[in-house]
């Protein structure tokens, strides 16, 4: 009979202490302890590993208690750079349209400047009338009149006015509507005749 070598004997031990750890090993993880298996309240703080808690393991009150004080408010922070403008916006609509004014004043054209058709002479001593009439209906605005020939000292013009004819020349009351003549007056105290010139502006009144 041949006897083992101390080799094989070695080896022989060695695999038989590996399978008494491998059966110990499967023995003691069949008989792990569960949840159900322990009572409420026996487990303290020296059974658990420290940090191994996470905050959802806490009730929400137990949570509420380990918040610290509010800290100290911090620095304004560096602005930030400006935004980039926005797109345009769409126009709006238009606006309701406003009333119609008022209707304006009386306008006026066809302005025109006339003198009196003839000369009117002032003979010495005595006094005389012009007047300029305005042409095709219009109405008169302003006028005036003046002497002439040689020297004018003790002559005056005392009157210029508004005046009014009808289509044959013949004076009229005048008023704001009919007004459509200039009339000047004068008198002549000087030893010699004078000559007495009216003229009108007129224009087209609507």
């Amino acid at each position: 009979m041949r006897t083992p070598s101390r080799t094989t004997l070695s080896l022989t031990l060695g695999l038989t202490a590996l399978v008494v750890v491998v059966a110990a090993t499967s023995a003691g993880a069949a008989t792990l302890i569960t949840g159900a298996q322990i009572k409420n309240g026996t487990v303290t703080s020296i059974d658990v590993k420290d940090a191994s808690l996470q905050a959802r393991d806490f009730a929400a009150g137990t949570r509420a208690a380990l918040r610290g004080p509010t800290g100290l408010q911090g620095t304004q922070g560096i602005q930030g750079i400006q935004g980039v403008p926005g797109i345009q916006g769409i126009p709006g609509t238009p606006g309701t349209p406003g009333t119609p004014g008022s209707p304006g004043a009386p306008g006026m054209s066809n302005y025109t400047l006339v003198q009196a058709s003839g000369v009117t002479t002032i003979p010495a001593a005595d006094s005389g009338v012009s007047r300029a009439i305005c042409p095709d209906g219009r109405r008169v605005i302003s006028g005036g009149g003046y002497l002439a020939g040689g020297s004018l000292a003790n002559t005056a013009l005392t009157s210029s006015m508004p005046d009014a004819v009808d289509g044959n020349g013949t004076p009229l009351f005048v008023n704001s509507a009919n007004a459509n003549a200039w009339s000047v007056s004068a008198v002549n105290d000087s030893a010699a005749s004078h000559d007495l010139v009216a003229y009108a502006i007129c224009a087209t009144v609507s």
